[in-house]
């Protein structure tokens, strides 16, 4: 349940053993919403937690996502990419999936920590460390990005 965006290394609030969210680094993912109009598309192995079956310690963990979210005035997601076939995270391939089955999409960005299962979609991706999370240098990237339409920073956001 860490993530390296929403969280970091300096994350002090858990839930169970767990690192929870960084209410900094929401609030730098609501600028990031506010300012282009976008929508979170969750692709991470969070989805599989909110529709399947889900440890406890997992169920707490999305509900207080939720609260928190809310707190901030943010939905939780708009939409979740498919799971891929073999039930393996094949994060690069679900995502392109997810936008081939929803053509009207002209501007997005992956945000993550970990970038080897993002295969195809590394040009739209912004990466964040363990270390950090999402900074604010990042999120003036992002928006940057967003409300140009292309990645100018290449890879190494």
């Amino acid at each position: 349940m860490t993530d390296g965006v929403l969280n970091c290394a300096s994350t002090t609030s858990r839930i169970g053993v767990h690192p929870f969210v960084d209410g900094k680094k929401v609030d730098l993912l609501k600028a990031i919403l506010d300012a282009t109009d976008a929508k979170i598309v969750l692709s991470s192995s969070w989805r599989y937690g909110a529709f399947t079956t889900a440890t406890a310690e997992e169920q707490l963990f999305l509900m207080e996502l939720l609260r928190v979210f809310r707190e901030h005035g943010l939905e939780l997601w708009h939409s979740v990419t498919p799971p891929s076939a073999d039930g393996c995270l094949h994060r690069g391939k679900e995502i392109l999936k997810w936008l081939e089955n929803n053509p009207g999409v002209e501007k997005w960005v992956v945000i993550d920590d970990v970038a080897e299962d993002l295969e195809g979609v590394m040009d739209q991706a912004v990466i964040t460390t363990w270390e950090n999370g999402l900074t604010k240098a990042l999120a003036k990237r992002i928006i940057d990005v967003l409300n140009e339409g292309e990645n100018q920073y290449g890879n190494n956001l």
